[in-house]
């Protein structure tokens, strides 16, 4: 099954979004050097507090090297 395939039968815009970036990017970054991915969706804050400048992110972030 295709990551379109699995996009397509889902309705929810959170795991549409965590389905495309767990299967389209995170394989493929911090592979050369650290990657900081940095202000994810507010409804993706988890345990981070709702940016003050705007309200639409999360002030989280997550360091990616080499598969970890």
């Amino acid at each position: 099954m295709s990551v379109a395939d699995l996009v397509e039968q889902e309705t929810d815009r959170d795991t549409i979004l965590q389905l495309l970036f767990s299967l389209g990017v995170e394989p493929y970054i911090g592979q050369q050097r650290p990657c900081f991915v940095y202000h994810f969706p507010a409804s993706q804050a988890a345990l981070a507090k709702i940016s003050a400048t705007d309200p639409r992110v999360a002030e989280r972030f997550e360091l990616y090297f080499k598969g970890v």
